[in-house]
C-alpha cells in the first residue's frame, strides 16, 4: 500500500501578501525573494559594529587621519534610522547596555522607518524581524511590533518583504492573518 505524499498548502503564492494597514506584507526567506525591493533594512547597533567590514584593506589615508576619524565618531541613537543609499540601518542594538535591545527602540525605529519610506516615496522594502538576531526578542514579538507600527501610520511603502527564516514562514502567515483582521 502506497502512503500519501506529504503535501502542504503554500499560502499566498509567490509575491502575494497580506494587507496590514496600508501595506502589503509578504513573509519570505532570503533564498526566495517574493519581489525586488527598493530598500534593504538591516538591524544595527549604535556604533555600527554588526555590519562592519572585517576584511583588511590597504588605504592611502594617513594613519593620523584614520585615528582622528575614529576619535570623532559618535554613537547613533537607539531607535533611529541611518540611510546609506538603498541600505537603511535600523539602530535597535546598543552593545554598551544590558540587555542590548529594548522594545521601545524597535517601536521607534519601525515608526521612523515607515515615515521616512513614505516621505521618500519608497515603494518596497525588505525588513528583517528586528531585535531577534542579536537580541532576546522572540520573532513573534517582533512581528507584532511591525504590525502595530503598520496600523499606526497612514502611509508607508506599498509592499514589505518580511525576511524570515524558512521554518517560520507558515506560522508567520497565520500571525499576519490575525493582525490583518484587527
Amino acid at each position: 500500500m502506497q502512503s500519501k505524499p506529504d503535501l502542504r498548502i503554500i499560502r499566498g503564492g509567490r509575491g502575494k501578501g497580506i494587507q496590514i494597514g496600508a501595506v502589503q506584507v509578504t513573509p519570505a526567506s532570503r533564498a526566495h525573494p517574493p519581489f525586488p525591493v527598493t530598500v534593504q533594512v538591516h538591524a544595527e547597533d549604535t556604533w555600527r559594529i554588526l555590519s562592519a567590514d572585517i576584511s583588511l584593506k590597504e588605504t592611502s589615508e594617513h594613519p593620523i587621519r584614520i585615528s582622528t576619524d575614529l576619535i570623532e565618531d559618535r554613537a547613533e541613537t537607539p531607535g533611529s534610522i541611518l540611510i546609506q543609499g538603498n541600505r537603511w540601518l535600523a539602530i535597535v542594538y546598543d552593545l554598551d547596555q544590558q540587555p542590548i535591545c529594548h522594545e521601545e527602540w524597535i517601536s521607534q525605529a519601525l515608526e521612523k522607518l515607515l515615515l521616512m519610506a513614505a516621505e521618500k516615496g519608497i515603494t518596497s522594502l525588505r525588513l528583517p524581524l528586528l531585535g531577534t538576531e542579536h537580541g532576546d526578542l522572540l520573532w513573534q514579538q517582533s512581528l507584532e511590533f511591525i504590525c502595530k507600527a503598520l496600523h499606526r501610520v497612514d502611509k508607508g511603502p506599498e509592499r514589505i518583504w518580511l525576511m524570515v527564516n524558512r521554518r517560520q514562514i507558515d506560522a508567520c502567515w497565520e500571525l499576519l492573518q490575525h493582525f490583518s483582521d484587527q
